[in-house]
């Protein structure tokens, strides 16, 4: 894990996703209709427009709060909004960084997290090209 730097930011508005997750690297079009996660994008978008995607741990609850939500997430950073016809927004967002939740520093009028770069250690090594070798051969 990685620390961030003084002039990097680390709090970020936080938008909870019932299914489906988007990686770094990767783009999604995501379908948000909650009032707070609409108003976490609109605040990103007076911004950087980054914000921190995480995932709840119960599908059914619908105005989830810090506890009932995992606290490994993805930045991501809007690329293109459409509003819908009911009022739900449309976002195509890519995957910037895996993080992890250090704090909560706001529930309302959405959820805001300081959060905290995970680097993965994507090392490779004899003993793993060994055994990705042997399982390709079964």
């Amino acid at each position: 894990m990685i620390t961030l730097g003084p002039t990097e930011k680390n709090v970020y508005p936080v938008v909870p996703v019932r299914e489906g997750i988007v990686f770094p690297g990767t783009e999604n079009v995501l379908i948000f209709g909650r009032a707070k996660s609409i108003g976490a994008i609109n605040e990103a978008l007076k911004g950087d427009k980054k914000f921190l995607l995480l995932m709840q741990k119960n599908q059914s609850i619908e105005d989830p709060k810090k506890n009932d939500l995992y606290h490994t997430g993805v930045i991501v950073t809007v690329e293109k909004t459409v509003v819908g016809e009911k009022g739900e927004m449309n976002a195509l967002v890519k995957g910037i960084q895996k993080v992890k939740v250090v704090e909560f520093t706001k529930e309302t009028p959405y959820l805001e997290a300081k959060i905290q770069k995970i680097i993965d250690n994507e090392k490779e090594n004899d003993e793993i090209q060994a055994m990705v070798k042997d399982c390709l051969m079964k």
